[in-house]
């Protein structure tokens, strides 16, 4: 989508193209140098229209609630597109991602603040592994993440065909639900390569990944769970081991996925009532050494 938007591509379904719009990438998942850059040439988007935020110019922390800071990430660069990917990295070490009081503030105010700039805003989530998992609620987190969007799609694994994967529609609050697409992951191609519409819906999407992952064990999934939590900092040991368990994570994996994580455990506080045990990552991966803080190029 970043590549597309960047040279003015038609997206998929659409007949005609548009003027070239510059994108604000906010992740940490991902380093620049190593994965973005390469994935956006592949897919040959202009990379001088690709902005990464990585922190506030002071070099502080950044998570959904700064709004000036993304706002400003916005102005400077004109950006038709906010992509936050993934939202767990983003959301701060102090929400609890589970509580929709907690969490629905402060996506309407991200909300809000793509409106005044006419931008639109694209929030990635991982989706939770449990068979039966309705597709309104398959978002990792606070149900009020898909409430709050006026449309969810679902990436997966084309039940059908295991050799290509499905764009399906979950919800939407504009209309009727767009119909599925289907896709390729093509080296030799340079990318993407969409193959038409299917009647794999989301649900169907969901089902097969359940049933069929064995792309991703139960710990490496927790693992990656974990590091995404204390991204921002330690966080309370007791709230990542109630989380987890929402999250579908045995105890037994998050305790193995702590040692593989390289996450140690501290009192913080003192002694007795007025302490209590933190977790935090040994060496963070909320930092790229390969990108300033602040809005960069992707082509820096």
């Amino acid at each position: 989508m970043t590549a597309a938007l960047t040279r003015g591509w038609p997206l998929p379904g659409e007949a005609a193209g548009r003027q070239p719009l510059s994108v604000v990438y906010m992740s940490r998942e991902d380093g620049v140098a190593d994965t973005i850059r390469p994935r956006l040439d592949e897919l040959d988007a202009d990379v001088s229209r690709v902005y990464v935020l990585a922190g506030a110019d002071d070099g502080g922390t950044v998570s959904l609630s700064d709004v000036d800071v993304i706002g400003d990430a916005i102005e400077r660069t004109g950006a038709g597109l906010v992509a936050v990917d993934p939202w767990q990295s983003w959301i701060g070490a102090r929400v609890d991602a589970h509580r929709a009081n907690e969490t629905r503030p402060i996506l309407d105010g991200l909300a809000a603040l793509c409106a005044r700039h006419r931008c639109a805003c694209l929030i990635v989530a991982h989706t939770a592994k449990a068979r039966g998992t309705r597709a309104v609620a398959a978002a990792l987190g606070s149900i009020d993440f898909a409430g709050a969007a006026r449309l969810m799609l679902i990436a997966g694994t084309d039940p059908n065909d295991r050799t290509r994967n499905v764009l399906a529609g979950a919800k939407s609050n504009i209309g009727s639900v767009p119909a599925s697409l289907a896709y390729v992951i093509d080296r030799e191609l340079g990318g993407i390569e969409w193959v038409g519409t299917t009647d794999v819906t989301a649900g169907d999407v969901l089902a097969a990944d359940a049933a069929g992952d064995g792309d991703r064990s139960a710990l490496t999934e927790a693992v990656e769970w974990l590091r995404q939590a204390l991204a921002d900092g330690p966080r309370s040991a007791r709230q990542l081991q109630t989380q987890a368990r929402a999250a579908g994570i045995a105890d037994a994996t998050l305790r193995r996925a702590r040692q593989v994580a390289a996450v140690r455990a501290r009192r913080d506080g003192g002694l007795g009532s007025d302490g209590k045990w933190v977790w935090e990552l040994m060496v963070s991966d909320a930092s790229d050494d390969n990108v300033e803080t602040g809005v960069a190029y992707a082509g820096d």
